[in-house]
């Protein structure tokens, strides 16, 4: 429900308040925010992308620790500054390029995206298949019927 719900308008509602200067947030928040925002992107990963139920139970796993590292993220941006070791933060996390982690995060959906349209296609090709046979076995079950229905007429005429 976060991922879905929340966490869209949430990032949303930050980047209007960043885009019109409506808060003044510094460098700490604005590197904690694109890190918590990264994780939350990659969250948004599409999971049907793998047919491997371990994979998909993997993929699961590691949806809510980033789901967990994304919300700590932005509470971390609203509330570090009274920490105690706040200076060990801020050194921390500003040594972090969160330009990098913005092209990682587009690069992963982008690849999400691609194998979300190849598994889709596979699922297509599939159902093709299937409807292909599904017509042959109509095709022989009329071919049958008629057959069997010209050698019922020829019987009746018999009699």
């Amino acid at each position: 429900m976060f991922r879905d719900k929340v966490a869209p308008w949430l990032l949303f509602v930050l980047g209007v308040l960043l885009g019109l200067n409506l808060y003044d947030f510094n460098e700490f928040q604005l590197n904690v925010f694109n890190i918590g925002a990264f994780f939350l992107t990659l969250t948004g990963l599409n999971l049907g992308s793998s047919s491997s139920s371990r994979k998909n139970s993997i993929l699961k796993f590691l949806k809510k620790v980033n789901i967990s590292i994304g919300i700590f993220m932005i509470i971390l941006a609203a509330f570090a500054s009274g920490f105690k070791y706040y200076d060990i933060l801020f050194e921390l996390v500003n040594d972090i390029n969160t330009n990098a982690l913005l092209l990682i995060g587009i690069a992963v959906t982008l690849w999400s995206f691609k194998l979300s349209d190849e598994r889709q296609n596979i699922l297509v090709d599939k159902k093709d298949e299937e409807n292909f046979k599904f017509r042959e076995k109509y095709l022989e079950e009329r071919e049958l019927r008629i057959k069997y229905q010209e050698e019922l007429n020829k019987l009746r005429k018999n009699n």
